[in-house]
């Protein structure tokens, strides 16, 4: 494989432990992987199961975990924290389809033990006596202050590794993985920890790790192999401090580990319960009681809405809303996937409570009912559920990653002609035709078709129209949806619908009453600098973003972001051909793919939080007085 291998698989983490600092650390070195990979210009692709996608040029296995001890071949081992079985499965299955097809494999930490045993190895790994320790174990009143190692491959080295045969970087505290195919493991210590890194056969350095350790940590008689490793080590030998950004990232994304069943199980039974908008009542119920998994209160029914739900934690001045909705579609179900919005709303909710006033924020999480069919959230708007806002994140499931949506402006009119019925055949001529009227109606908004407004959209269906062939229709009724690029353009196209109703009881000799619906969606405005945070944060998880869709659809969040800044990505299950309002994504939204995408989703709204809440500027206009940006250009 050449250097410029484009996609890298990397098998996911399934292993989550039950609150360890190590699983918590583990998932840390998963995200700091994926990054590396990108940052050195290949697509990492994070895949779940033993079938690779094609075009896959390299194999990462990132580690974190044990592997079952019935894949060991010696003496019991001791160390064992994290055990899957089907992480150790999936691992196997990949290392020994990359060394079938002698694709390249980068194993880290657990990720050399699996390639030891896929080689046939004898695994010796994890076998670590008892006197050596993963962490400093506390006196009597201190904190656990966990060791384990940083992630110090760069990318250089990375993509080096990836184009070289198979090898691997272990960790220190694996025993006896000395060699594995091509490559050789070279230790030195220094005062403060171990330096480690692989060879190949030419001396080439394929991958570098740093192992801080305690000054009283017990060490492992080790064999200092090269000199002039040694002395490359000690380069190493000092890590750089985390960002309080990124610190505050990673914090949030073990918060959400630890609470991963709370998140997923609210999901699920949201999927597998759909209820219409406006009767969600078990879904927001269900939101009520998984906050209160959390240790927070949360508020069932706002303002006249009975379904609304409302928490929040922290006191911190910036408010950042979370909005989760949960609302069904007609016949087939989560066909929208708002199972997942709520999700990964709750997920962020989670990830961010803890971090809040250390953050100086609020953050709110808000249950909106009802976006397909009743503007949860405009009603919601107008009695005050909103006040108060600074930034208002949520993101929507499709079949990709597209980082802003750009949905329509719209409304909804309901149309009734009245005339007067007669018989059909003995005296029509007594009769004014209803139905008459709405078929001039329909004609004339065909015919101004050709003259709309770019985005300007005009569709309707009848709702009745007379009752017997023989009986001329004394009424006709249906309801028309109109779009528009803004408010103004939909002003404009709202009437030309009209026109052409008077139109067609004027020419029919029939009344006409036109009612325009409660509330209008209004365009929806991505804020430029949240959808930039946005799309940086989407490396952590292993995503990348796609080509925008074009302008088109609507919902009432349009009308949160003409107040508050706001962002609506959509985030992908992993089918990039799936239509929306499907059974087709009903599936997906409740599949594993829909699993991973409200983990994702709230580690995306998490991180994206945290870059508002710790970049000046930026936390600085969301505080003013005129928080919306003035240029609604996305970048990415």
């Amino acid at each position: 494989m050449s250097k410029e291998a484009k996609r890298v698989a990397i098998t996911a983490r399934l292993s989550v432990g039950d609150g360890d600092p190590r699983v918590a650390a583990a998932n840390a070195i998963f995200q700091d992987v994926v990054e590396l990979i990108r940052s050195n210009g290949m697509e990492p692709v994070i895949i779940r199961d033993a079938e690779l996608p094609e075009g896959i040029e390299g194999i990462v296995l990132p580690g974190g975990g044990d592997i079952d001890p019935a894949l060991y071949a010696g003496e019991p081992c001791d160390a064992l924290y994290d055990v899957n079985p089907e992480q150790d499965a999936l691992d196997l299955a990949v290392a020994r389809y990359a060394i079938e097809q002698k694709l390249p494999v980068l194993g880290i930490c657990r990720g050399a033990q699996i390639l030891n045993v896929a080689q046939g190895g004898t695994l010796y790994a994890d076998l670590a006596p008892s006197d050596v320790h993963h962490y400093h174990v506390p006196a009597e009143g201190e904190e656990l202050k966990f060791l384990w190692h940083d992630v110090a491959v760069e990318p250089s080295q990375l993509r080096d590794a990836l184009g070289a045969p198979t090898i691997s970087v272990a960790t220190g505290h694996h025993q006896g993985i000395d060699q594995i195919g091509d490559g050789l493991r070279i230790t030195a210590r220094a005062d403060d920890g171990l330096a480690e890194a692989f060879e190949d056969e030419t001396g080439r350095i394929l991958g570098v790790q740093w192992h801080p350790e305690a000054p009283d940590t017990p060490r492992p008689n080790r064999t200092r192999r090269s000199s002039r490793w040694h002395a490359h080590s000690r380069e190493k030998r000092t890590m750089p401090e985390l960002s309080q950004v990124e610190q505050a990232k990673q914090r949030a994304a073990q918060t959400l580990t630890s609470a991963q069943d709370t998140v997923l199980g609210l999901h699920r039974t949201i999927h597998a319960h759909p209820e219409l908008g406006l009767e969600e009542h078990a879904a927001a119920r269900a939101l009520v009681a998984a906050v209160a998994e959390l240790g927070f209160d949360a508020e069932l029914g706002l303002g006249s809405l009975p379904t609304a739900v409302r928490a929040e934690a922290g006191s911190g001045e910036l408010v950042i809303t979370l909005c989760a909705e949960y609302d069904a579609l007609p016949e087939i179900g989560h066909g929208c996937g708002h199972n997942v919005i709520a999700g990964a709303a709750f997920g962020a909710f989670a990830a961010l409570a803890p971090l809040a006033d250390e953050l100086g924020v609020t953050v709110r999480l808000l249950g909106t009912p009802a976006e397909e069919n009743a503007g949860g959230k405009v009603t919601m708007l107008n009695e005050g559920a909103f006040d108060g806002t600074h930034a208002a994140l949520m993101v929507h499931p499709a079949g990709e990653d597209v980082p802003w949506m750009d949905p329509l402006a719209s409304g909804i009119l309901m149309v009734e002609f009245t005339g007067r019925e007669a018989h059909a055949s003995a005296m029509p001529w007594m009769g004014a035709n209803a139905l008459d009227a709405m078929t001039i109606m329909l004609t004339a908004i065909g015919l101004a078709r050709q003259q709309l407004e770019p985005y300007q959209q005009i569709h309707g269906v009848i709702d009745h129209a007379g009752s017997a062939p023989n009986v001329i229709p004394g009424s006709a009724s249906g309801r028309w949806m109109v779009r528009a690029a803004d408010k103004d353009s939909l002003q404009r196209v709202v009437d030309v619908v009209r026109r052409c109703a008077e139109a067609g009881a004027l020419a029919a000799a029939v009344t006409v009453s036109i009612t325009e619906g409660p509330f209008r969606y209004e365009n929806l405005t991505p804020d430029a600098e949240l959808t930039a945070a946005y799309i940086e944060n989407l490396a952590r998880v292993g995503r990348t973003a796609a080509a925008p869709w074009p302008k088109a659809g609507s919902t009432d969040m349009g009308n949160i972001s003409q107040r508050f800044p706001s962002i609506h990505p959509m985030l992908g299950l992993g089918e990039p051909g799936v239509v929306i309002h499907t059974p087709a994504l009903a599936a997906l939204a409740g599949s594993a793919a829909g699993d991973a995408a409200v983990l994702d989703g709230a580690i995306l709204l998490a991180a994206t939080a945290i870059d508002a809440a710790l970049t000046p500027q930026l936390r600085a206009r969301l505080l003013s007085d005129s928080p919306l940006a003035t240029e609604a250009t996305q970048k990415g």
